[in-house]
């Protein structure tokens, strides 16, 4: 049962196989329903195929014509052409029982197509069918042919022999008539272009006298670059050695103004702790002069003075006064009585003497017989 399976799958593959290879020459031979051309690599036009034939022209203005496809509208390559730079070539295709014409020109100022699709020439249609025809005898015939095969065979070969001849030489002549046609646009080219090679070389003479002159521009401006490469170079040199100089200048700077803080920063230290020392004195003496001010309040100091009285002034009055101070009253000298009294902090002497002086019975007071009494 294995081996059934795969002698069917054998046989499946190999009509597999021969039907892919078939298809391409079927599709040739299928009357497709349009054409497309394609001139370097770009479609330009469609050919109809239903009717009796169609045609289709294309100018390309600016650039030559390389290359011409002819494609169905599935995609299958039909004919395809490749032209020169300058001449005409061209070239026929049977397709489907009809004939593709491909021609090709190419200018100067560029290139034209033309694209024809019509009924085949009877001469190759005679021919086509006698090869058909022998290749059908040929299959349905043994090895042993006769001599009248051969004969129709060899008449056969002949005929189309003569029809290649034909064909070949038809196209060395269109192409001959085409070369001498550009010939002779070459020669009337080459006439134009003669005058136009004068002009270009006055106008190349034109551009030399302008090149040297820019040459010579060139020359001082490079001379004059090398002068101010050398200027700036001195000018680096001078900048490079002022940094030098700036550098060294400011790291002396910074090594004395470093030192300089530094012995600021010991005298400020021996300063605070001066100003330390001093604060505890100054402590001291402000505790030393608060205990001598509180002594000084509470001290009584004793004052003496000489008093005189008004004119008239009774003895009971100036006894009064004396107790009225609490003064303690001494000898009497010339009408001055000696008083002493005891002034309480913060009481002064001067304040004393101003006080007693503004009394009615006080004539005038002084603290020594020596001076003038105070009035």
């Amino acid at each position: 049962m294995g081996m059934e399976e795969e002698g069917q799958l054998s046989a499946y593959r190999e009509r597999l196989l021969d039907s892919l290879r078939d298809f391409p020459e079927r599709r040739r031979r299928e009357r497709p329903d349009s054409l497309r051309v394609f001139v370097n690599q770009e479609c330009v036009g469609t050919l109809t195929c239903g009717g009796a034939g169609s045609m289709s022209v294309f100018t390309s203005r600016g650039r030559p014509v390389h290359a011409i496809e002819v494609r169905t509208s599935t995609g299958l390559l039909v004919g395809g052409l490749c032209a020169e730079t300058a001449g005409m070539r061209r070239a026929e295709f049977p397709v489907a029982m009809r004939t593709l014409e491909v021609s090709v020109e190419n200018r100067l100022e560029g290139g034209s197509v033309r694209v024809a699709y019509c009924a085949a020439s009877p001469v190759r249609d005679w021919v086509k069918n006698r090869l058909t025809a022998v290749k059908t005898g040929m299959a349905g015939q043994s090895l042993s042919l006769s001599p009248d095969f051969w004969r129709m065979a060899r008449v056969a070969g002949q005929a189309a022999l003569v029809v290649s001849v034909l064909l070949l030489a038809a196209d060395r002549l269109t192409d001959r008539w085409g070369l001498k046609e550009t010939v002779a646009r070459f020669t009337t080219i080459a006439e134009t272009s003669g005058m136009k090679l004068a002009a270009a070389e006055d106008a190349l003479i034109k551009q030399e006298k302008v090149l040297t002159s820019l040459a010579r521009t060139v020359k001082a401006q490079k001379q004059y670059l090398t002068r101010v490469q050398r200027a700036v170079g001195v000018m680096a040199q001078e900048q490079q050695q002022f940094s030098a100089s700036v550098e060294t200048r400011v790291f002396a700077e910074l090594s004395q103004a470093t030192t300089e803080r530094e012995r600021m920063h010991d005298q400020i230290q021996s300063l605070t702790v001066g100003k330390d020392a001093m604060s505890k004195d100054i402590a001291v003496l402000e505790t030393r002069a608060k205990v001598a001010e509180i002594r000084q309040e509470t001290q009584v100091r004793p004052f003496m003075f000489w008093v005189s009285f008004q004119d008239g002034t009774p003895e009971e009055s100036i006894d009064s006064l004396i107790r009225e101070i609490h003064g303690r009253t001494g000898q009497i000298n010339a009408g001055w009585y000696k008083v002493e009294v005891s002034l309480p902090p913060p009481q002064t002497a001067d304040s004393f003497v101003e006080s007693l002086k503004k009394a009615t019975i006080v004539k005038a007071v002084k603290t020594s017989l020596n001076t003038s009494p105070d009035q």
